[in-house]
């Protein structure tokens, strides 16, 4: 088992039990290889385990010992066959939860269940289903959650489904496939109180079925939106949930005949309307507050018609399936004062208009618009009043460009969704520093960030970047410009997979360094000050207790400005990024002797202000915290304390380098002390926390300390939790270590590897010397992490056993000639260049001895590009995968590729090719698996593939592509799988791929400049012309706005 820095995984216990506190002490196993006949063991009494990267065989006894799991998941696998009752559990009698992500599963039958009857929680994730059998759930009759999704081929669900589910509270089918739904399906489900079918394909919904099917429904998901539309055919006027929204259907509108409706409805949606509407069609729906128009072929809309209803609050008008929508005026909303939420959705290949001025004058809340065609957003878009605005979405909208200051006069903007703009690429600096903006938005656009963009958003807690151009995610910037943030999705950008995981590492090492339960939210927050902060600023807050004050500018401070309020006992000062931030002596804290009781000081880490020996010298604190202040050597009066009344001391980022063995004396009272993120250091003095009787929670996590005698900890009695993670201990003595202290719960440090058996190491922070690194002789493979300094001949040389090595550097100087095989059996090796010192050349020389290597990978980012020597790779005969990711390759030529008679699999990623030469695959005869993508190749030799006739798999994805006459792929006889997503090809020809690519199974094109009816048309030939089964995707993402509705077309032999 591995353990990481990033998550409480693994809990030293005294008693000896396994603890699960809090919820995240999960353990991971991480299981290469399962073997036959030898059962997973474990010798700790797990309840939770997650078994993670399995690949081959899972046999039917693998499982069968894990006697104490009660709850197990299997993540990110690469399973290519599962045995008859290997997931059936027979020993697992008390088995309750089981994740399965991203698994093979296809067809879904009861066998997978069998003998886990007390099941309770099943989540089947990204698990390719396609078929479910109707009994799959018969064995699962306690099941109470179930979650089935992200599986594209899963289009429909059996009738009587869930009926063996009598006690299932919560279902999740989110984001599969599901199109025709009878409603029946649900039968059974009494108890079902949550019910999320978002993201799927369906059309109708029966309310009355679902209201007898599942009578204590409390909430429910069906849209991508947050307006839930539902069918109610009963005569009676039924609130479910708070949600339900009658459909009224409605093909023609009558001048002078307004609808008339029974029931007092609130929410109601018109569905199917063409021709007008009249100013007076909805005149009388008296009591409807929210309105949905969709599905409509309207032509023409009076004046005020859209606000009738008296008092309507929410209106979606959507257009998106009509072919001659009307313009949009501003006397289409005559009478929309009252109006505070307002949705419009056109067609997004003919994007509708609407007049400049159209929204004047509306006090809008929420303001949503999908597919309109914008382009340039600019100052006074639409006219939208700045005033009220707290909610804005802008979707589809054709953007290439934001002007600087759009969002100045938006003071109270708090949401912000700008989606699905491959052309959007830049931001301006400062764009959204005039908000107060919680939540921001950016899912797939073509963005490429510095993140300055991003500057002084200090309330944002969510941001999402999912999908864009991002190259560099800059942890300090993210970290000093978005304070607040808890929820950040980053994934699917121009970062390696492994590259994005490090990012992530250093992302969450920033936010949990902060203090921990400083100012919570209680505090009355003040942000913005700038120049002097006066004795008269603060005291009109009288009353106040707990205050934070931050994304400041204060250049001084007046003698007692800080306790000029009375009732002042807490207080966070953050003068992170303020370069001008005034010293702090004496006097800052004037009259907070008998009032202050915490206070975090925050300073710039680049530039920290200086703070006075005597400042806090006439205060009774019992909590200090302060980081980024220049300590150096911590002595017993760094500062001059009333060390008395002190209960909690934290120091961090404080340039610690060493500590007396007296600093702690005097502070008897002390119950927690953190000293983290002290880069230099490495040593604890022995009995240093003796007298700290009372001292129950320690932090020390982050430092560089080496190796402990374990006495340093003499005295800590009434110790409770210690951390140490984040260090470089390798040495862990438990029965010395208990002597000295009565611990519940210690964090070890991530390098401590071998403290549990069965362990794929994980080595964390190596500055490499010239003498070599050792580890346990028993491994064969390992991953070493965070590696700094020079790569030495020598410094993987006593790594004999070692055939598998993945290495993360961070900052690497050098590498010597011969380093990278040095290991005397290694077969498999990845180098991921996170940031380097000096630009690199890898050389035929530093690929010395690896004559026996048959996987090797080099990766770093695009920025930070590395160079190939022609002849680095000709001595490698025995190289069956080769990948390179981040390389200044610009013209592809054999001379790089001599004598690779072996190879297989190649990938040339993110190498800035531009050029093809013709004869490229000459010294590749068995290549099967070639991917050339995120280069900028705009087009082919003709006969380029000529001598790869066993080529299998080929992806020119995100490339330039654009005069491809499909000639270029002749001699592809192999291949089965080709991807030309995200280029610039504007014709496919069905005859002459089915001539040269007789075998091809499947086929991804989109993102390309081709018209919706040709991509469909081109689909139906090139299955008519193959004659079989064949599986084409030809939309990016089918849940928007596409005209193709067709996403995996399918021809299936008679």
């Amino acid at each position: 088992m591995r353990c990481f820095h990033l998550a409480l995984l693994f809990f030293v216990i005294k008693s000896g039990e396994s603890r699960n506190l809090w919820g995240l002490g999960v353990p991971k196993l991480f299981v290469p290889q399962l073997q036959k006949n030898r059962p997973l063991q474990l010798n700790q009494s797990y309840h939770q385990l997650e078994i993670v990267d399995v690949s081959g065989t899972i046999f039917s006894d693998s499982f069968s010992q894990l006697h104490n799991v009660t709850e197990l998941r299997l993540s990110h696998s690469e399973v290519r066959k599962i045995d008859s009752g290997a997931l059936h559990f027979y020993n697992l009698y008390n088995f309750k939860e089981l994740v399965l992500r991203n698994q093979n599963i296809d067809h879904l039958t009861k066998r997978w269940f069998n003998n886990i009857k007390w099941l309770q929680v099943l989540v089947l994730e990204n698990c390719r289903i396609q078929q479910i059998d109707p009994n799959v759930l018969e064995p699962l009759n306690n099941l109470r959650r179930l979650k089935i999704t992200h599986n594209g081929g899963l289009t429909y669900l059996p009738r009587n489904l869930f009926k063996y589910t009598p006690v299932l509270e919560i279902l999740l089918l989110v984001a599969n496939r599901i199109t025709d739904i009878t409603w029946n399906e649900f039968q059974g489900l009494n108890r079902l109180k949550e019910l999320s079918l978002a993201v799927n394909r369906i059309d109708y919904f029966d309310a009355t079925k679902v209201s007898r099917s599942m009578p204590n429904l409390k909430k429910m998901r069906f849209f991508h939106l947050a307006l839930l539309f539902i069918v109610i055919k009963s005569g009676e006027s039924r609130d479910l949930w708070g949600l339900g929204v009658p459909k009224l259907f409605v093909p023609q509108l009558q001048k002078n005949r307004p609808l008339q409706l029974n029931q007092s409805y609130h929410q109601l949606e018109i569905v199917d309307v063409s021709g007008t509407i009249f100013s007076d069609s909805f005149s009388q729906l008296h009591n409807v507050t929210e309105l949905r128009l969709s599905h409509s072929e309207v032509r023409k809309i009076d004046s005020g018609a859209l606000c009738s209803p008296p008092n309507l609050t929410i209106l979606e008008l959507d257009l998106s399936m009509n072919s001659e929508p009307p313009k949009l005026s501003k006397n289409m909303f005559k009478n929309c004062e009252k109006l505070e939420q307002l949705f419009l959705k056109f067609d997004y290949n003919t994007p509708s208009t609407i007049e400049e001025n159209a929204l004047e004058g509306l006090a809008l809340e929420v303001f949503g618009v999908d597919s309109l065609k914008v382009e340039h957003l600019r100052k006074n878009f639409l006219k939208l009043n700045p005033q009220n605005l707290k909610k804005l979405i802008l979707s589809h909208i054709h953007l290439t460009g934001i002007e600087a200051g759009v969002f100045d006069s938006f003071s109270k903007l708090e949401e912000v969704e700008i989606v699905h703009n491959p052309e959007l690429t830049q931001l301006p600096v400062d764009l959204f520093e005039k908000t107060k903006l919680k939540r921001l938005i950016l899912r797939d656009n073509g963005l490429d960030l510095t993140w300055d963009e991003l500057k002084n958003l200090p309330f944002l807690e969510e941001l999402d970047v999912f999908d864009n151009q991002i190259k560099y995610f800059n942890a300090t910037k993210i970290h000093t410009n978005l304070p607040k943030l808890k929820k950040f999705f980053m994934e699917l950008n121009l970062q390696s997979c492994k590259t994005v995981e490090m990012s992530k590492k250093e992302l969450k090492e920033k936010y949990r360094s902060q203090t921990r339960d400083f100012c919570d939210q209680n505090c009355v927050e003040i942000s913005g000050l700038r120049g002097p902060l006066y004795y008269e600023t603060l005291t009109q807050l009288y009353g106040i207790t707990d205050l934070k004050i931050f994304n400041n500018q204060i250049t001084e401070i007046e003698t007692g400005a800080i306790c000029s309020l009375p009732t002042l006992q807490k207080l966070e000062l953050n003068f992170a990024g303020n370069f001008q931030a005034p010293p702090l002596s004496k006097n800052t804290f004037r009259q907070c002797k008998h009032q202050l009781r915490h206070l975090f000081v925050k300073l710039d880490f680049e530039k920290p202000s200086k703070i006075d020996t005597d400042t806090f010298e006439d205060t009774h604190l019992r909590t200090l915290a302060l980081e980024s202040h220049k300590i150096g050597f911590l002595k017993r009066n760094f500062l001059k304390l009333r060390r008395e009344s002190l209960t909690r001391l934290v120091l961090i980022r404080c340039h610690i380098s060493g500590i007396g063995s007296n600093a702690f004396e005097g502070l008897a009272h002390l119950e927690e002390l953190e000293i983290s993120y002290n880069k230099n250091l490495t040593q604890i003095p022995e009995k240093v926390f003796r007298g700290l009787i009372n001292l129950r929670r320690l932090f020390l996590d982050y430092n560089r300390i080496r190796d402990l005698s374990w006495s340093e900890f003499e005295g800590l009695s009434k110790l409770e939790f210690l951390n140490l993670s984040g260090n470089r201990i390798l040495n862990f003595d438990p029965d010395k270590f208990f002597e000295s202290i009565f611990l519940l719960i210690l964090v070890v440090n991530p390098a401590l590897s071998s403290l549990w058996e069965d362990s794929l190491p994980e080595i964390s922070d190596i500055e490499l010397r010239k003498e070599p690194l050792q580890i346990n002789e028993t491994y064969t493979q390992v991953k070493l992490d965070n590696v700094t300094g020079t790569l030495y001949a020598t410094s993987l040389s006593k790594l004999s056993k070692i055939t598998d090595l993945q290495i993360y550097t961070n900052g690497l100087e050098d590498v010597e000639d011969g380093a990278f095989c040095s290991p005397p059996i290694l077969k498999n090796f990845e180098i991921i260049f996170n940031t380097k010192e000096k630009l690199l050349t890898i050389t035929k020389n530093i690929l010395k001895g690896c004559d026996k290597l048959e996987g090797l990978v080099i990766v770093t980012e695009p920025d930070n590009m590395l160079m190939l020597a022609e002849d680095a790779l000709e001595n490698l005969p025995n190289l069956r995968n080769l990948q390179l990711m981040g390389f200044n390759l610009t013209q592809l030529s054999p001379n790089y590729f001599k004598n690779l008679n072996s190879l297989q699999i190649l990938t040339i990623r993110s190498c800035n090719v531009a050029r093809i030469e013709p004869n490229f695959f000459k010294n590749l005869p068995n290549l099967k698996d070639l991917e050339i993508s995120w280069n900028e190749i705009t087009e082919l030799p003709q006969n380029l593939f000529k001598n790869s006739s066993k080529l299998e798999v080929l992806s020119f994805y995100r490339n330039n592509l654009t005069n491809v006459t499909w000639d270029e792929f002749d001699g592809l006889k192999s291949l089965t799988y080709l991807h030309v997503g995200s280029n610039q090809i504007t014709s496919f020809n069905a005859e002459k791929i089915a001539r040269y690519m007789p075998n091809l199974t499947e086929l991804d094109f989109p993102i390309n400049p081709l018209d919706c009816k040709k991509r469909e048309a081109f689909a139906n030939e090139l299955i008519e012309k193959l004659n079989r089964t064949i599986k084409i995707r030809h939309k990016f993402d089918p849940g928007y706005h596409d005209s193709c509705e067709v996403y995996d077309v399918k021809w299936d032999d008679d």
